[in-house]
């Protein structure tokens, strides 16, 4: 037996014995409810779930609590992932009073198939009255139309006829896009995949991440706690039950499950890259499917080598590229009309081979014509500096970024690695 096959052996043993291993087996091979029931990608359930998780009179005790992680999530979208869209829609003057906890929810209505004027139905509507606590005279009339999209699209002209219909309400109206695009194409959307852009678009694993875990976390009674998590399960659970209408689709995967499998993929990534080479060579492996993992192995061997710690400054956690932009950010805000020439300067270094900053044109000209986002360069991302727009650079191997930390230790910066990462 050759030494390579021996180790091969020796390693599929070892995952076979891991906790990684066997948590993620009892985990993938425990169906949801969802799924037993075969609903686990139907619409209609998933309306149902979240019109009973926002109705604060519901069995799960929480009152308000999803209702207001909601109006948080959807101010960290607006202002943080979909800033340069004009024609979103949210009431900008009640932000700082949701950001502060500083105001109450009184007469919320949470309906399903909330009929319109012109008798169409909205997936989920919620009316409330918001209160400003400071101004408790001043109460305001608040309306969220939510289109929740799982596998179907859009029909004709729906969202601008929900628009309009939200438009005529009393008080003001927040429109909300629901859909299960993962994380890689969300955060790179500038406005909603609706055809109104008047909404806000919020893809599932944003909902689950600060909306459903929260209250997890914060439900104290049993059965609803096991409902929430089972549902968490639904969604992150590959559904077979419709394949040809995108039922095998992931929608969002929680943060126990996220652990799980990055501590697996940590432990077997040696195996696991092997598996799939070989798998690409398979010929009785149909065509697409080989195609598939010809892309994705190129990635995984680039990733294998790839260091994923994370660091922790100013009480934050970033990996290597982010806690770049971070310093930088640091110091243009301690160093007020700074010039790009003068930044530059402060963070050279001979050894460091790489254009930190380049003019924010440049960055977004490389991202239309090429499709790769070399910098950071989203509104809140990018640098402004006295005598123009920068966008910092997100490609720092490890040999780069250990230059470039050693530079902001030199200049006072404290920087730690995660006991997290």
């Amino acid at each position: 037996m050759s030494d390579n096959l021996s180790k091969r052996l020796e390693q599929i043993i070892t995952l076979n014995n891991s906790d990684e291993f066997k948590q993620l087996d009892q985990y993938y091979n425990k169906k949801s409810y969802f799924s037993i029931l075969r609903i686990a990608r139907s619409e209609v359930h998933h309306d149902n779930f979240l019109l009973w998780l926002f109705t604060p009179s519901e069995c799960h005790e929480l009152g308000d609590f999803a209702l207001k992680r909601l109006l948080e999530l959807l101010v960290l979208v607006k202002n943080k992932l979909q800033v340069s869209n004009n024609e979103l829609q949210f009431p900008d003057n009640i932000e700082d009073n949701i950001v502060c906890g500083n105001y109450t929810l009184e007469n919320i209505l949470c309906d399903r198939q909330h009929v319109t004027d012109k008798r169409r139905f909205l997936d989920l509507f919620i009316s409330f009255d918001f209160i400003n606590n400071d101004e408790p005279e001043k109460e305001r009339k608040i309306n969220i139309i939510i289109e929740n999209k799982v596998g179907a699209k859009e029909g004709p002209n729906q969202t601008n006829d929900y628009y309009t219909y939200g438009e005529n309400l009393e008080g003001e109206t927040i429109y909300l896009y629901l859909s299960p695009i993962p994380n890689s194409e969300y955060e790179e959307l500038t406005d909603p995949s609706c055809e109104c852009k008047h909404y806000i678009g919020l893809n599932y694993q944003y909902l689950a991440d600060y909306v459903i875990e929260q209250c997890l976390s914060e439900c104290t009674t049993i059965n609803s706690k096991v409902f929430i998590e089972e549902y968490l399960r639904a969604l992150s659970q590959p559904s077979l039950q419709d394949e040809n209408n995108g039922g095998e689709i992931i929608m969002a995967v929680s943060t126990r499950e996220k652990e799980l499998l990055r501590n697996f993929w940590k432990s077997n990534k040696d195996l696991l890259t092997a598996a799939l080479n070989a798998l690409a060579d398979d010929p009785e492996l149909e065509p697409e499917c080989r195609d598939k993992i010809n892309e994705i192995v190129p990635i995984l061997n680039s990733a294998s080598n790839r260091d994923f710690s994370k660091y922790s400054f100013e009480g934050a956690i970033y990996p290597k590229n982010r806690l770049v932009l971070a310093v930088i950010q640091k110091y243009v805000a301690d160093n007020q009309n700074i010039t790009i020439k003068e930044l530059k300067q402060v963070f050279s270094d001979p050894k460091l081979k790489l254009e930190i900053l380049v003019p924010l044109s440049n960055a977004r000209d490389i991202i239309e014509r090429t499709g790769k986002r070399r910098h950071f360069a989203k509104e809140g991302e990018f640098i402004n500096l006295s005598d123009g727009e920068f966008a910092v650079s997100t490609e720092w191997t490890s040999e780069l970024f250990n230059i470039f930390v050693e530079i902001a230790e030199r200049l006072g910066y404290i920087i730690d690695l995660s006991k997290g990462g």
